[in-house]
């Protein structure tokens, strides 16, 4: 599952990284602005809909988790989509909408070390997310951090028994899931029969691969993604571009519980 044209460096990226301090360099925006132009002109997918529906831009803007073409935020963004400087435009919104977004963050995310999640009450389902919050230079997914990472996991799912105690499943989903380092974290039976994510281009599933714990491009990871866009002929062979693709995990919590010795 792991690609050999990557390092494990990129672990630093962060997955779902809104939930910290979002800060993003203008060339964030300017690399998905790109591939959203390339899937319109080659993928015959409207320039609107690739914004939309294969960047995250409106996320990052704060204008909601759902995503919703008539949002009177975006509507204002999209008006304006044949500017020549579209990235320019794009860094000036998410600056715009920087406060609202990290509000958004601190309202519905507590952090446990790396690890947040989401509950569905509907589903019964807990959605785990991963952001590196350490403060040091190395990667979180780290020998050293091993142990530390499984102690943020631990506390987690104690409050999730505690708060939620009728969950029945846990999953995931991030390019993180490519990576050896990462799955090692979880039961086995979590990562077992991984599959590609559903519509995963909207948030930082996907995105995330392309930054770096300092939130600036991966060099690597930006490199390998645009020669294979330039080289792309159809929507299928520009949605391959991406080193690593979003991989989805799930298993039933009582895994969790077993592993982490949760009683």
């Amino acid at each position: 599952m792991s690609n050999p044209e990557l390092t494990i460096s990129q672990a630093n990226g962060p997955e779902q990284a809104e939930r910290r301090t979002a800060d993003f360099p203008k060339d964030f925006f300017a690399l998905q602005i790109k591939f959203a132009q390339k899937l319109s002109e080659a993928g015959k997918v409207p320039l609107g809909d690739a914004l939309l529906y294969y960047t995250s831009l409106f996320r990052t803007f704060g204008a909601g988790r759902s995503l919703d073409r008539n949002n009177p935020e975006w509507q204002h963004f999209i008006l304006f989509h044949g500017n020549p400087d579209l990235a320019e435009r794009a860094y000036k919104f998410y600056l715009t909408g920087k406060e609202k977004l990290q509000a958004q963050m601190d309202r519905e995310y507590v952090q446990f070390g790396c690890f947040s999640y989401d509950y569905n009450f509907f589903e019964k389902t807990i959605y785990i997310h991963f952001n590196n919050n350490d403060t040091d230079e190395n990667s979180p997914l780290s020998d050293e951090k091993l142990g530390q990472r499984r102690e943020d996991l631990k506390r987690m799912f104690e409050n999730i028994k505690s708060d939620h105690a009728d969950t029945k499943y846990v999953k995931g989903g991030s390019w993180l899931y490519n990576l050896p380092k990462y799955r090692r974290i979880f039961p086995e039976k979590y990562t077992t029969d991984l599959k590609p994510e559903n519509n995963p281009y909207s948030n930082l599933n996907t995105w995330g691969q392309f930054l770096d714990k300092n939130r600036q491009l991966n060099k690597g990871a930006v490199s390998v993604f645009t020669d294979r866009l330039g080289k792309a002929a159809n929507k299928e062979e520009i949605l391959g571009s991406f080193p690593l693709q979003a991989l989805a995990a799930s298993c039933d919590i009582s895994e969790f519980y077993r592993e982490l010795d949760i009683k």
